[in-house]
């Protein structure tokens, strides 16, 4: 679920596929966890809240917390652990500074860590 949800948080702020492709740089996804706490229906209006709850000192490695709300109630929290992947070097890369800046302005979760 998570890999529908952070490439069109990236889109909002500029950095869609073309900006990835451009820059060699990309998510990678290691892990994600959903709970469900309430249940969704096919035409429900929700509201996606997304946090960092983890980040490495250069950035490279992430945690991020989506908490997905129906009107006034948490329905799900998606939990997920990844890294920015050097598209090219296929290899796990520090993200170029202006994907830095974007991480730096996500609100950081109570319970953030450095990783």
């Amino acid at each position: 679920m998570l890999f529908s949800i952070l490439p069109g948080f990236l889109h909002q702020h500029g950095f869609d596929i073309d900006w990835m492709n451009a820059n060699g740089i990309g998510p990678l996804l290691f892990s994600e966890e959903e709970r469900f706490l309430r249940e969704l229906n096919a035409g429900d209006s929700l509201t996606v809240d997304l946090s960092i709850s983890g980040l490495s000192d250069d950035g490279r490695k992430w945690s991020m917390r989506h908490q997905i709300w129906r009107g006034e109630e948490v329905c799900a929290i998606i939990e997920a652990d990844g890294a920015w992947l050097d598209l090219r070097r296929r290899r796990v890369s520090i993200p170029p500074a202006d994907l830095l800046q974007l991480i730096d302005v996500l609100a950081q979760t109570e319970d953030f860590r450095v990783l």
